[in-house]
């Protein structure tokens, strides 16, 4: 793959499976360079931004993965995934009452996925 990216760097394809497979691997850090690049060349599918989310809050980059959440919304408006993972980050920096919102309105248009419970399991005491 290393080397397919080095040859090809401007193919988002390359990139989005490499993002892909480091983040299988928990690979985090690699997963969300290549989720970066991939993005920086146009590609803005539900899947990248995820992973790229993902893979931040894995890394407890709270800050960083809220940049990338409010970035992903442009793209991808009111979409629940990433207002559960945006009010997550929040909650977690100390913004309790602008997480709490967020999540009150992801919960209005679907309920808490059990992959968002792995990310911030305080959410099943909600």
């Amino acid at each position: 793959m290393r080397k397919s990216i080095l040859a090809n760097g401007d193919s988002a394809d390359l990139w989005r499976k490499s993002g892909e497979i480091h983040f299988e691997m928990n690979f985090y850090e690699e997963a969300a360079l290549a989720c970066d690049n991939q993005v920086e060349l146009g590609q803005h599918d539900l899947k990248t931004w995820v992973i790229w989310m993902d893979s931040l809050i894995h890394l407890k980059e709270w800050e960083q993965a809220i940049e990338v959440g409010e970035k992903a919304l442009e793209h991808h408006s009111n979409k629940a995934s990433f207002l559960y993972r945006l009010a997550g980050c929040k909650m977690r920096i100390g913004m309790k009452k602008e997480g709490l919102k967020l999540f009150e309105k992801a919960k209005q248009n679907l309920p808490l996925p059990s992959k968002i419970n792995h990310l911030f399991p305080e959410f099943t005491k909600i």
